[in-house]
């Protein structure tokens, strides 16, 4: 199956593209959310919603006028998890998948407002995509994503560091763990970020090989996320017609990896034109027309024994 599939026409119909809640986003980090919200943007979304704390709010709304941007999080200690929850989820039914954990931060309140959050848009059949701060709300209450297909979790190097801390300790090749916690949690992908991105359901694997940047920099995979969250949604809409076998069964895998491909290949090209210089707002141009030239690029599940 090539990428292709998953691409859409151009629509003249504003959020034909796909509608994207990005939540997360503190006093501390507010460029991840941003990151995550304009690249789901610049792949060819249409709307991009930022659920932050307040003190956030004024930094995102400066960076782009193009994101629309709450502040609903809970801040320094007020706010009731349950009633913030309910804010967002009034926002759900308007969006097509969401992204969580860029920008998140620690804070005890916001953690639980999240976690509430996931179980609304479970019980909205809603896709979603869990990031940073976000996988030790997994690792800590694995329950919350376990037995969902619709989830894509994309864990860098040192949170797989903490899922095999937690889960496999005595289990030496990550690979085996992958597969392992992936099986363990009977539905949601995991793609594991490397210099070989690997993308497992625990019943298919997909590797990534394709060519980034030399320089890896810091928000990069914040971009991944929200490229991630709009195929997502590209990749539902595809099975749902396609007669691809694998397409239908998993849609998630095939979202994921092209998501992939498609930061690699702008981070490529950007690293060409910036090199040592090179940070995540350089990679933001290239998203588009790495959309645009990938077409041919070929997905292939491989079946796990």
């Amino acid at each position: 199956m090539n990428l292709a599939t998953l691409i859409p026409t151009i629509s003249s119909k504003k959020g034909d593209g796909g509608r994207l809640a990005v939540i997360g986003g503190c006093i501390q980090y507010t460029g991840a959310p941003y990151f995550s919200a304009i690249s789901a943007l610049r792949v060819g979304g249409d709307i991009a919603h930022v659920m932050c704390t307040e003190a956030a709010c004024l930094p995102i709304k400066t960076y782009s006028p193009e994101l629309i941007v709450h502040p609903i999080l809970p801040e320094n200690g007020k706010g009731i998890p349950s009633d913030q929850a309910d804010k967002i989820k009034e926002w759900l039914p308007r969006v097509h998948v969401a992204t969580l954990g860029s920008g998140l931060g620690t804070d005890l309140l916001v953690r639980e407002t999240v976690l509430l959050t996931i179980r609304n848009l479970r019980e909205l059949g809603k896709p979603f995509v869990i990031d940073a701060d976000g996988i030790q709300l997994v690792i800590d209450n694995p329950s919350i994503v376990r037995g969902y297909q619709n989830c894509i979790l994309t864990p860098n190097y040192n949170e797989f560091r903490k899922i095999k801390a937690h889960f496999y300790p005595d289990v030496e090749n990550d690979e085996e763990v992958l597969r392992k916690f992936a099986i363990f949690l009977e539905g949601p992908t995991i793609l594991k970020k490397g210099a070989v991105d690997i993308i497992c359901d625990g019943k298919y694997e997909i590797r990534v090989t394709e060519e980034g940047s030399q320089k890896r920099c810091g928000g990069q995979g914040d971009l991944l996320t929200g490229v991630t969250g709009i195929f997502f949604h590209w990749a539902l809409k595809a099975a749902a017609t396609s007669q691809h076998e694998q397409l239908r069964e998993r849609p998630s895998l095939f979202a994921a990896a092209a998501a992939c491909h498609i930061v690699r290949k702008a981070a490529k090209q950007a690293c060409l034109l910036k090199g040592r210089s090179l940070v995540a707002s350089d990679i933001i141009p290239f998203l588009g027309p790495s959309v645009d030239t990938s077409s041919d690029i070929a997905l292939h599940a491989t079946a796990l024994v």
